[in-house]
């Protein structure tokens, strides 16, 4: 038996809010289940989690200020020891790059395991 299955498996939309928002929660040792766009719209933890991620479409950037449709929203989130599955993170160019600088990616592959 996998690790994973012995897990809680999460899908973040439902615990979002009606205006697709999660506010101060904390996630740990949850295998996280997409499709799902994290948007960080205040402070969010990364802390020893893996990403099963193609490193090209892990993240995804738009313009300061833009506004944002199908998203989650993160704000005061921390997530710690998680297995993300078919989720990717968007934000503006500077928070992408400050996320992108936290990430190791082992390799070159097509899919590989992103670690934060």
């Amino acid at each position: 038996m996998s690790i994973a299955t012995q897990r809680d498996h999460i899908r973040l939309a439902d615990d979002a809010d009606e205006q697709g928002l999660i506010e101060d929660r904390t996630y740990e040792d949850a295998v996280i289940l997409g499709p799902a766009m994290l948007v960080p719209v205040g402070e969010v933890t990364l802390d020893s989690n893996e990403f099963l991620a193609d490193p090209k479409g892990l993240f995804i950037e738009f313009p300061e200020g833009a506004p944002i449709q199908g998203g989650i929203g993160l704000r005061n989130v921390t997530f710690r020891r998680c297995e993300f599955r078919n989720v990717a993170i968007a934000g503006p160019p500077q928070l992408i790059a400050q996320l992108r600088a936290g990430f190791e990616f082992p390799g070159e592959a097509t899919q590989v395991v992103a670690r934060s």
